[in-house]
């Protein structure tokens, strides 16, 4: 009898460690969130979506958190994140500096009125991250910009408009090395060395381009380090046109056909800014 009291107590001690509970993040729009979509607190996983309703307000997402010891400060910035080459949506929590310490966790009683996390079945509002779609947006928004001013020549004509475009265009070429990181690992088993070569020379090109932008946000905009930038967006482009060649490759090797589609998306973003 002892016995089994004392393994029932370890089990319920086990048991209160692991008690999840659930909450509610609402979005202007659903960002690519579904059932099963993970929930990360600072890149690690606690707890996944089970549940998203569309209204004509909000997307309403109900999450479950998979241990109540992982509370959401309500200072927390909560994201809806896509990236990569299936462009995954995940949704990231970031609690804001200072943590506030709270005494009362998610499933207890005083949870509520102290206010500090959000509690089981509260709310906390969300905001839209990077994101495959916001990218495809930044780019035509840019080369609308360039159609009206006749060419990218035009764009750096003053500081302010240069500055604007740098800003602009980093997220983009970001995501550009982002994936060209992702899929130096998945062509490992393919043969054609020119796959590999030209994996290598976007990944090298992509970085570059973003270092430049980069530096040149430090920099007095002369003749030639804006030469030098339109020269790196040019030379990374042409170099995604060479992958979209070998996409059939990645995308039979990712399994997802999505990876040949977002290639492409990209490809098509940055060719528009280069060939005016």
């Amino acid at each position: 009898g002892t016995a089994a009291l004392r393994i029932q107590w370890i089990l319920g001690v086990n048991f209160n460690k692991m008690r999840s509970y659930q909450a509610f993040v609402e979005f202007p729009f659903a960002c690519g969130i579904q059932v099963g979509t993970q929930v990360r607190v600072r890149g690690v996983k606690v707890g996944n979506v089970l549940s998203v309703r569309p209204n004509l307000e909000r997307v309403e997402v109900l999450v479950e958190m998979d241990d109540d010891g992982i509370v959401i400060p309500r200072n927390s910035l909560v994201e809806a994140n896509q990236s990569g080459l299936i462009a995954e949506t995940i949704i990231d929590i970031t609690p804001e500096i200072p943590i506030p310490k709270a005494q009362w966790g998610p499933l207890d009683s005083g949870c509520e009125g102290e206010g500090l996390v959000v509690c089981d079945r509260g709310k906390i509002v969300g905001v839209p991250g990077v994101s495959m779609d916001e990218l495809v947006g930044i780019a035509t928004k840019l080369a609308r910009e360039m159609d009206a001013q006749n060419g990218i020549a035009k764009m750096f004509a003053t500081a302010e408009t240069a500055q604007d475009l740098m800003k602009n265009l980093e997220p983009l070429l970001l995501e550009a090395a982002e994936i060209a990181k992702e899929l130096r690992p998945m062509l490992q088993n393919v043969q054609e060395q020119g796959t590999l070569d030209t994996i290598e020379l976007l990944a090298g090109h992509a970085t570059k381009a973003v270092t430049d932008i980069r530096e040149l946000k430090r920099t007095i905009l002369t003749d030639e380090n804006q030469e030098m930038l339109r020269q790196s967006i040019t030379i990374m482009t042409k170099t995604l046109q060479h992958m979209e060649k070998v996409s059939g490759d990645i995308s039979s090797v990712s399994g997802d056909p999505a990876t040949r589609q977002n290639l492409r998306h990209l490809i098509q973003c940055l060719s528009r800014l280069v060939d005016k």
